[in-house]
């Protein structure tokens, strides 16, 4: 595991000792590199949220000594191992397993961050607005309908997305979306995601592929999607190199799908060369 050295952790008085309504959720397979990716996700949070929210890591059974090492002074995180995944399915759809979670019900939103994720947003704003029930709010990365065939379709669902589907598309403007980031009420989520598993039973062929074009084709396809909120305004894909306040950094691409060492090595350089130094500015973070 990529470690520079220990982040050190400030402490603060205003710690939350009660369970929050909303939960922001993150998932670590069998790659320890995401531990320091996740190490760096809470920092940001840290340094730009008002804690109003609980955070959840979902993690692989042999990493979970280096779980224990995730800790914070403002949030309660609770860590859960996944367990209604099986081992042919691929570490990415740890998303779909929030409901391993014991007190996942417990909640009224959840908000879903890939581990190369930094932010410089108080990203507990989102919760605020409400949500339909059964829809994920998510970042769409093209308002070209086409993009659905090339981006994630085109060979690998050929039968599925049909002229009259891309014309659906269209009318119901339902466009290509990143699966790295997405926000749902708890209540009622739960058989969609098992249905996006059951997805990989039924796509075999394509199981080498990531997790983004079974959520494109389920959500999309259910109608189950909403953009307002996530935009390019406060969210950018790849990667960045000048300090963009009231953003989420999403480090996505970097060094190849599943390459955490690379991923690790870009957030560090970005935490200490832009935000590590950056004066705090939130209320909870001068009570001490």
């Amino acid at each position: 595991m990529y470690v520079r050295h220990k982040i050190p952790i400030k402490k603060y008085f205003y710690i939350k000792t009660h369970m929050n309504k909303n939960i922001i959720y993150t998932g670590i397979g069998k790659n320890d590199s995401f531990v320091t990716c996740v190490s760096l996700l809470i920092r940001s949070l840290e340094k730009f949220s008002t804690p109003t929210f609980d955070l959840l890591i979902l993690y692989d059974e042999e990493i979970k000594e280096q779980v224990k090492s995730l800790t914070s002074s403002i949030y309660k995180i609770h860590t859960c191992k996944v367990h209604s995944i099986t081992h042919s399915h691929k570490e990415c759809f740890y998303k779909c397993c929030f409901y391993d979670f014991p007190l996942a019900d417990s909640y009224e939103k959840a908000l879903y961050l890939d581990s190369d994720i930094l932010c410089t947003i108080d990203i507990s704003t989102f919760f605020i607005e409400e949500l339909p029930n059964e829809t994920l709010s998510v970042f769409q990365e093209s308002t070209d309908i086409k993009k659905h065939n090339e981006y994630y379709f085109n060979p690998f669902f050929p039968a599925v997305l049909s002229d009259d589907l891309i014309k659906r598309y269209t009318k119901e403007q339902r466009y290509v979306f990143n699966s790295g980031t997405f926000l749902f009420n708890v209540k009622g989520m739960r058989d969609h995601f098992q249905n996006v598993l059951q997805y990989l039973d039924t796509y075999k062929q394509v199981q080498t592929f990531g997790d983004q074009p079974f959520f494109n084709l389920y959500f999309n396809q259910h109608g189950l999607t909403t953009y307002h909120q996530f935009t390019s305004s406060n969210y950018h894909l790849g990667e960045v190199n000048e300090y963009k306040p009231n953003f989420i950094l999403h480090f996505a691409g970097i060094g190849g799908f599943g390459n955490g060492y690379s991923k690790v090595v870009h957030m560090d350089h970005y935490w200490y060369t832009y935000l590590h130094n950056l004066q705090n500015t939130l209320p909870h973070q001068h009570l001490s």
